[in-house]
């Protein structure tokens, strides 16, 4: 009986384990509905760009350690000698995660400006947020994963 039970709790240690190797952000969007959505890239996928709608929010979920942000926007000029056209740089903002850790954002763009606000929430005052706010409960979702495989799918 007791090897069973032990055998039991040894099954269930790795099935918590297993599926807590992942870390979620949720982002909500910040602003009026008028205003254009939020935009931005990962070093995780440079070609697939991460959207936040208005009136609704958005789940990244990856199994990488940390998530590097690449606004879209102006970026920092190229001091390269052998960049003849003068491309611009996209200096990355990593944000380190642990795994099986959710995180919650609220982000908008600050009004009339290219900078965006960003607000770090507890998950009651995410779900808050959303509830009172009548935001959209579809999210759009994207898993990133450290090896470079990303997709775009609903949980």
């Amino acid at each position: 009986m007791k090897y069973r039970l032990l055998f039991g709790l040894l099954c269930l240690s790795i099935t918590l384990a297993s599926g807590q190797s992942t870390s979620k952000i949720y982002l909500v969007r910040n602003g009026t509905v008028t205003l254009a959505g939020v935009r931005f890239y990962t070093t995780l996928d440079k070609n697939k760009p991460i959207v936040v709608k208005n009136n609704a929010y958005t789940v990244i979920e990856t199994d990488a350690d940390s998530l590097g942000i690449l606004p879209d926007g102006p970026y920092e000029a190229s001091s390269a000698s052998d960049d003849e056209y003068g491309q611009a740089v996209r200096k990355a903002v990593y944000i380190p995660l642990e795994k099986g850790k959710t995180y919650y954002f609220k982000v908008g763009r600050i009004y009339q400006s290219q900078f965006f606000d960003v607000n770090d929430l507890s998950a009651q005052a995410f779900k808050l947020f959303v509830g009172i706010n009548r935001i959209d409960g579809t999210p759009q979702y994207y898993f990133l994963g450290k090896s470079g495989n990303s997709s775009n799918k609903l949980p």
